[in-house]
């Protein structure tokens, strides 16, 4: 009857007619158990575990409803659960000379026994099953015992023979017309494939199977099969559709509480994250992922899971936890006879053995590992530990073997288009080529090495996403441009200078240089009406929660609470994003700008007072271009350990007050040690310009070229630092601030010319404290400019801020310079956020922000400018950097006079993620910032004087 009402597909109307039945007679089993079924089909778990307890409660002896449960029960991860119930079946089949369900629950027993790791002794039930079905002549029965065989050898590595099982399962489910067992065995099929590497096939498998769920309405089979593509699509460097597949696999396992399905797409999720650079994210996936392995006792599962933690914790730095989590993974690996696992391991052992230097040992793990991953077929694996062992041969001098060992590398990652195993080869016989003095050959590898990397990088969606994955690559850029730098010493004539300058560009702020083509095309005018309310919905909730959070009588478990909520809402809101940019045809239309090369900054981006110097920290060396309209020069730097040093121990310096400790001789010998490193080699053709143009890399984001002296300082002598002698500028690269002079450069429609915020008020508490006098008044919830940026400003609970009495002053004298009808000014109460996202922005030539800025280097994204904070306002007071990517400017300047607002998150090759950014992005070519703490009273007099030397003509630098 059940049956029936599923291929007529209203369960619904099963269930009432059911429920009539059990109204009229309580204890009538097989309606319970029907009720249960109907349940179990329906993926309510809970209630059909409900329905089936009480049909075998009445009628201890009914061997299906046991069956049924024991279904349940694995579905749910319940595995010594269901080991239990199918037992009992088992024993009351046997009883009744019950051969139909003696081989039902001999399946179901192997099938518990695979997930628990234990291959053998499932193979031995499920072939006693299997023999019974032939006796019995149950087909349908036959093609699921072969296709469960054929899982078993699967796991054990033995592809072939797993492939011939799960072909002949199919072809029995074809000839009874059995369209969802269909779909089960092209599942399997697809698994092979794609095991043996042969993705295209096996995305064909996937795909046909996935229609098939479809059709038939089994949301948990869906699932397995939107996971399964997903990782297809991540083994082809295709991480975005990847993501796409494993979150829509997530959210059906978790809609039908599939914890096992959660456990596998939660894992393939952090994986997605760990290769893009995000291993915070990624450790936190991984180890749910490993919470529900062991609640569910998924042994196997535990080991990839750990093994996923291991490669996370590799990729930090931290070695010794790296190792201690593979060597639980390989255990458990060997234990539960996962030969694929275990080959996963040892070549993971003995990456960091390599690491570690401990090179005779990682040797041997890596042979044992390619022994396995050769045995059972894994092509990936041993493309992976083949440009290992080229790595270990590489660092003992063995540069022929090294040769050998990463061609062998390249070939199977071209084979099996995997990106990861292709570039890394690339990059080692780079590196063999430079050591045995084949430099074209080098270069040749290390461009390939390059391409390969960006093409991946190109299929990336989001600023976060390119910055991340590009960020564990720099080292290739490094390598090629050391490489290059070299060769134009050796042959000064064949312009390797100008090419390493655009390796440089091509490893510099590319994600921020993406995100300015996408502003400027206006792509976000494209999105349809749904997604526009969907965001606004994600940043409403934000802002109520953000309101929330500065309370400062919250207790922990509401602080918690909230915490975790503001985190769920900004992945929610990084999930919309992605999907916007997938739905959105203008984002596929868009054509990104390409890094310039040096000649096309000569021409295009300097003029004749300026000159442009571009920074590469490198390990053993760095280096700087000098570039004027007219000439250009290439110069090697100490390592960056030794810049790093010098510019930390100046940095102390200037941010402390002089005194005993902090001696005013101390800053000019660091100030002038710092500038013979940095610019010593390139003064002496700095003759008749007045503008110098930086690209920082590195720690060089954080250092004020101004403060550099230029002169050794006697006693008796003033200073005379760098700021005298020229304008200074920053730029994030050279291609950046070209394409933000080609933006400027644009007819403007006639503007206003100030607009401008200041002296905000910061609610009850602040103004009860400046009432009395109080500056120190709820000291537990006051954060300094200094706490915010290094703690985090939701990292406390309840906080406020400090009244800045100078900051109105500040815009008031500012705006007496311009007539009242180019002037619109906010102060006190009225400087609103939601003042600021009405009113016209791109009317107004400057605009001006006197107030605090939220700095959070751990998420930049609440980032922001504090505006008035009013418990009745429709805002939360946080101007924060994804609402000002939302804003229109069309201004030449922005003006952010509040303590540290250039500071961020600095990412290696992308620099520093902030405000600044953010304003960029949302049409300002110029921001204004500050790298520390900074006094109000004294602000308001700098910005005065800035502001009438603009007036006058001035340059902005």
């Amino acid at each position: 009857l059940v049956d029936a009402y599923k291929g007529l597909k209203n369960l619904n109307e099963a269930v009432e007619f059911i429920n009539g039945i059990i109204k009229t007679n309580p204890n009538n089993a097989a309606a319970r158990y029907g009720l249960g079924y109907v349940y179990e089909l329906q993926n309510q778990w809970g209630k059909g575990l409900e329905s089936l307890n009480k049909a075998i409660e009445l009628n201890p002896n009914f061997l299906i409803a046991y069956y049924s449960k024991g279904k349940i029960q694995r579905y749910t991860g319940r595995f010594q659960d269901c080991l239990r119930i199918n037992r009992v079946g088992l024993d009351l089949a046997e009883r009744n000379h019950d051969l139909e369900y003696k081989r039902l629950f001999l399946g179901n027993i192997g099938i518990v026994y695979r997930n628990l790791g234990k291959s053998r002794k499932a193979l031995e039930y499920l072939e006693q099953a299997l023999k019974i079905d032939r006796e019995i002549g149950d087909r349908r029965g036959e093609a699921i015992r072969l296709g469960n065989i054929g899982n078993i050898y699967r796991d054990l590595g033995d592809h072939p023979k797993a492939l011939t099982y799960f072909k002949r399962a199919l072809g029995i489910s074809e000839e009874i017309e059995d369209i969802e067992d269909q779909g089960i065995h092209l599942s399997n099929i697809g698994i092979v494939y794609r095991k043996l590497d042969n993705l295209h096939k096996a995305l064909e498998y996937y795909k046909r199977a996935l229609k098939i769920a479809r059709q038939v309405g089994n949301k948990r089979s869906e699932g397995i099969r939107l996971g399964n593509i997903g990782i297809v699509y991540k083994r082809l460097g295709d991480f975005p559709r990847a993501l796409v597949y494993y979150e829509q696999a997530l959210k059906i396992a978790r809609e039908i509480e599939d914890r096992s399905g959660e456990k596998r797409h939660l894992g393939n999720i952090g994986v997605i994250y760990r290769n893009l650079g995000d291993y915070a994210k990624a450790l936190e996936y991984h180890k749910q992922a490993l919470e529900i392995a062991r609640e569910l006792g998924a042994k196997r599962s535990q080991a990839r899971h750990l093994g996923n933690i291991g490669i996370v914790y590799y990729e930090l730095g931290n070695y010794p936890k790296a190792l201690k989590y593979f060597e639980q993974s390989l255990m458990i690996a060997r234990e539960t006879e996962d030969k694929e696992g275990a080959g996963i391991c040892l070549g993971n052992i003995g990456l960091v053995l390599t690491d570690s230097g401990d090179f005779a040992k990682a040797f041997e793990f890596y042979e044992q590992a390619l022994k396995i991953d050769r045995e059972i077929g894994n092509r990936k694996s041993q493309g992976f530990v083949l440009n290992g062992l080229g790595n270990v041969s590489f660092k003992l001098g063995d540069y022929s073997r090294s040769v050998e060992y990463y061609k062998k590398a390249l070939a199977i990652g071209q084979e099996i288009r995997s990106p990861a195993e292709v570039w890394e080869a690339h990059a080692g016989l780079a590196a063999a080529y430079e050591e045995q003095g084949k430099y074209e050959k080098s270069f040749s590898h290390y461009r390939q090495a390059v391409e390969e990397i960006e093409n991946v990088r190109s299929l990336l969606p989001t600023e976060e996403f390119k910055a991340g994955f590009l960020e564990s690559k720099m080292e290739v850029y490094e390598k090629v441009i050391h490489l290059l730098a070299n060769l134009h010493k050796q042959q000064s004539l064949k312009n390797y200078d100008k090419e390493a300058f655009h390796y440089a560009e091509r490893a510099r702020a590319r994600a921020f240089l993406d995100i300015l083509a996408e502003a400027r095309a206006d792509v976000r005018s494209g999105i349809e009406p749904e997604f526009k309310q969907r965001e606004r919905s994600i940043l409403r909730k934000l802002s109520r929660i953000q309101t929330q959070l500065r309370n400062p009588n919250l207790s922990a478990q509401d602080w918690r609470k909230l915490t975790s909520g503001l985190k769920r809402l900004e992945d929610e809101h990084e999930a919309l994003k992605r999907e916007i940019r997938r739905k959105n045809p203008r984002y596929a239309n868009l054509i990104y700008p390409r890094p310039y090369r040096l000649s096309q900054v000569q021409k295009q981006v300097l003029d004749e007072n300026a000159a442009l110097l571009e920074f590469s920290l490198g390990k053993e060396r760095s280096f700087v271009w000098l570039i004027t309209k007219e000439h250009s020069s290439l110069h090697s730097l100490p390592g960056q350990d030794d810049i790093e040093r010098k510019v930390e121990q100046h940095l102390q310096t200037i941010s402390k007050p002089v005194g005993l400790t902090n001696p005013f001789s101390r800053h000019y010998f660091l100030g002038y040690e710092l500038y013979t490193m940095l610019l010593g080699p390139v003064i002496g053709e700095l003759e008749g310009k007045s503008h110098l143009i930086i690209v920082p890399d590195g720690i060089l984001h954080y250092l004020p070229f101004e403060t550099l002296i230029t002169q050794k300082v006697n006693q008796d002598e003033g200073v005379n630092y760098l700021l005298k002698d020229y304008q200074i500028s920053y730029a994030p690269s050279a291609s950046v601030l070209g394409y933000l002079q080609d933006e400027g450069k644009k007819v403007r429609r006639k503007r206003l010319q100030l607009l401008a915020f200041g002296d905000p008020s910061f609610g009850r508490i602040s103004e009860m404290a400046a009432a009395r006098g109080e500056e120190n008044m709820a000291v537990e919830m006051e954060l300094n400019a200094e706490e915010t940026a290094n703690q985090g400003l939701y990292e406390r609970r309840g906080f406020t801020f400090r009244r800045l009495p100078f900051s109105g002053t500040e815009v008031m004298e500012i705006a007496d310079l311009f007539p009242p009808s180019e002037k619109t000014v906010y102060l006190g109460e009225r400087a609103k956020e939601e003042v600021v996202k009405s009113e016209a922005l791109e009317r107004f030539k400057y605009i001006h922000f006197a107030t605090h800025g939220i700095i959070e280097q751990k998420v930049p994204s609440r980032s922001g400018i504090v505006l008035t904070l009013d418990e009745d306002s429709t805002e939360d007071g946080f101007l924060q950097v994804n609402e000002i990517f939302n804003l229109k400017l069309d201004a030449d300047l922005v003006i952010l006079s509040a303590c540290q607002t250039g500071l961020g998150r600095l990412r290696k090759g992308e620099g520093i993620i902030g405000l600044a950014r953010a304003f960029m992005y949302a049409g300002a070519p110029s921001v204004v910032v500050s790298l520390w703490n900074i006094n109000d009273h004294s602000t308001a007099s700098l910005m005065k004087n800035f502001y009438a030397c603009l007036k006058k003509g001035s340059n902005k630098t």
